[in-house]
């Protein structure tokens, strides 16, 4: 099992993006948080996709997460989180 660790970059901007949701928003970031950290934790190495050597990205919306992993360590760094509003109507 891997461990994970927060960029406090990353801790900043969920924090504001839950902090500017609506409840709805925040009930699906809050869901879409725990299935990250489930995916992360048991096979980051095959989470989300490959991009530059080392890094990956997970979407799964409303997030987009970009980690990094260290299979000689099992630490799994995530160093940027997004929080996606596109496609949501914003009167709902």
């Amino acid at each position: 099992m891997f461990h994970l660790e927060w960029r406090d970059v990353a801790i900043s901007d969920l924090a504001n993006g839950w902090l500017k949701a609506d409840s709805r928003l925040r009930a699906d970031i809050t869901s879409a948080i725990h299935e990250v950290e489930r995916r992360l934790l048991r096979a980051p190495d095959r989470a989300g996709e490959s991009r530059i050597p080392g890094t990956r990205v997970l979407i799964l919306n409303p997030l987009v997460v970009t980690f990094h992993v260290n299979v000689r360590t099992n630490i799994v760094l995530i160093s940027a989180v997004r929080v996606n509003r596109r496609g949501r109507n914003q009167s709902e």
